[in-house]
Parts: structure tokens; sequence; C-alpha cells
């Protein structure tokens, strides 16, 4: 099991050898939401996110995040705004998250949230 509010090594997740642990990472959360809250526009917030990622909504990919191998060398900014406008149902929603880390640090560093974007 991994928090979402502190990335994969510094929970002590490592590699048999000891080495920063690199491969596949998985988050799953069960989300119920409201006829209401799933009108309209919805968007799924990750903060602070290293690696590449797949989101997943009731098992389809709905979004692909792109990030280089070396993660210094990307935008610094570790957000990412997913539009999940129509993938969600009312009822239960499954959201599943691959981060694929390939160096020392790996998955979240802040806690993701669902939002509707207020109209400008």
């Amino acid at each position: 099991m991994l928090r979402t509010d502190l990335y994969a090594q510094a929970q002590g997740i490592r590699d048999p050898d000891r080495q920063s642990f690199t491969g596949d990472l998985w988050y799953r959360t069960d989300v119920e939401l409201t006829a209401e809250q799933v009108k309209g526009k919805v968007h799924l917030l990750f903060p602070g996110l290293f690696n590449e990622c797949r989101l997943y909504v009731n098992g389809t990919e709905v979004a692909f995040r792109k990030q280089g191998n070396l993660w210094w060398l990307n935008d610094y900014a570790f957000e990412w705004d997913v539009d999940l406008s129509g993938k969600l149902r009312a009822g239960k929603n499954t959201l599943a998250l691959r981060a694929n880390c390939e160096h020392h640090f790996g998955g979240m560093f802040r806690r993701p949230f669902l939002y509707a974007p207020s109209a400008k």
C-alpha cells in the first residue's frame, strides 16, 4: 500500500538489493459520485507526480502523461491536470494510476483531487 503524499522511495519502497525501486507503481481507489457531480466538466488534478503515467477509469485508459527518462530534464511542474468530463458515471468509479518509475523518485508526493473548473 502506497501513500499519496510521499513518493515511493521515501516510504521505503526499494529493490531487493536496497537500491531505489524502478518499475511500475500502481495506485487505485474507488470514488462514489452522484449524477450531479459527474455532470459537466470534471477534472482530476495530480499536484505532485513524478514519472510517465497512464490513468484508467473503470478499467479503460483515459489519459497518458509523457515524461522524459531523467526527471530533472522535464518541466519541474510535476503537475498533471486530466479532463475526465464524460468519463465518470454516477455511482462507483474505480480510478487507477500506473506510474513507470525509471529513476530515484517514483509516484505521487501530493494528494490528487477531483474538481469542477469554474466558468471564467
